[in-house]
């Protein structure tokens, strides 16, 4: 792991290595408009600004806070320094057998003979920190289990890995209980995001069984009845044994220009959001004897930009927000300003 990535990462000596790779493997990346991205990168790495208080700061070290880039940025970073770091761990040793990393999480598989177990290790600890990249990486002792990410994976005495759903022992499973008042696709949510976990990284049918028994329970727990919960639970599971891994990019995707996107606060007596798009289909979008709405002509008046163009306009998407609730009544939205000195009184 990682300790500070985000902020230990120098912004000139990161920009200028990956410049260079990307410039050094441009062929990979044919359609990718490198001097655009890297003057993008810079101006939002270099120049990141914040308020505190009636101060304005910019950033002058490590990564710029909650900028979009920042996952990849720090991954392409380091990776750089492992494509050649790893080559003798990995080639000529042969003793990293499996290398896996996640942003600033590590896993692998270490395989040597005991005699030169020690020096080896002690080695590829150095090697991993001891490098202008400026990353401190904490290890774990070698071990035949270990938690990584939302697994722990386990390598048997045959050299089987066993892989299971990794869940805090402070974790209260405090589900939404069936009264709120939440929108009822929330509820299926819930179950197909639950029991795809468990039945994409719990490796064992005996322990995607009880896992999914225990899910059950918890629901139960919650207020859900379970006449609700066995069709939802059988579909889900259907879905997830049926899963075969991700899609390759499909370039066909819809264009999102053609999507009317509606946004109600969610209110359990209003229509439903099936008739809501029922009436748009039947209303707005193909009405009996009219013209569709996707074709129909914008106004120059309206929009000069898109004037005399298709609304193109084919589909509605129905989003819900939820209503105010207690925890909106009772906890801080935002921190009210105290009385007393302004932040620039304390700057010299």
């Amino acid at each position: 792991d990682a300790s500070s990535m985000y902020t230990n990462i120098p912004t000139r000596t990161a920009i200028t290595k990956i410049s260079k790779w990307l410039k050094d493997n441009q062929e990979q990346f044919p359609d990718l408009p490198t001097k655009a991205v890297l003057k993008a990168l810079i101006l939002i790495m270099e120049w990141s600004f914040f308020h505190f208080g009636d101060t304005t700061w910019r950033q002058l070290k490590g990564t710029a806070m909650g900028a979009p880039p920042a996952p990849p940025y720090a991954t392409i970073y380091f990776a750089i320094l492992e494509s050649i770091l790893l080559r003798s761990f990995m080639d000529s040793l042969a003793v990293l057998q499996l290398y896996r990393r996640y942003i600033d999480d590590v896993f692998g598989i270490w395989h040597c003979r005991m005699e030169d177990n020690q020096l080896l290790w002690e080695g590829f600890q150095k090697a991993m920190n001891n490098n202008e990249y400026k990353l401190h990486w904490e290890f774990t002792q070698l071990s035949s289990q270990v938690e990584f990410m939302d697994m722990t994976i386990t390598l048997t005495h045959d050299n089987k890995l066993v892989t299971t759903l990794y869940e805090k022992p402070t974790n209260l499973y405090l589900y939404i209980p069936s009264h709120s008042c939440h929108p009822p696709g929330l509820l299926s949510g819930v179950v197909y995001g639950k029991l795809f976990r468990i039945y994409t990284l719990c490796s064992e049918e005996t322990d995607r069984l009880a896992r999914t028994k225990l899910f059950f329970k918890r629901l139960l727990a919650r207020g859900n009845q379970a006449t609700t919960l066995r069709p939802l639970f059988e579909a889900a599971i259907t879905r997830a044994k049926a899963y075969t891994g991700p899609q390759p990019n499909n370039n066909n995707k819809r264009d999102t220009i053609g999507i009317q996107l509606l946004h109600l606060e969610y209110h359990p007596k209003h229509p439903p959001s099936k008739v809501l798009q029922q009436g748009w289909r039947d209303r707005i979008a193909n009405p009996t004897n009219l013209m569709p709405f996707k074709h129909v002509r914008i106004p120059h008046t309206v929009v000069p930009m898109r004037g005399n163009m298709p609304m193109g306009l084919d589909r509605m998407i129905v989003a819900y927000s939820r209503p105010p609730n207690l925890g909106t009544l009772l906890s801080y939205r935002k921190v009210p300003e105290l009385d007393g000195s302004p932040v620039s009184s304390f700057l010299n």
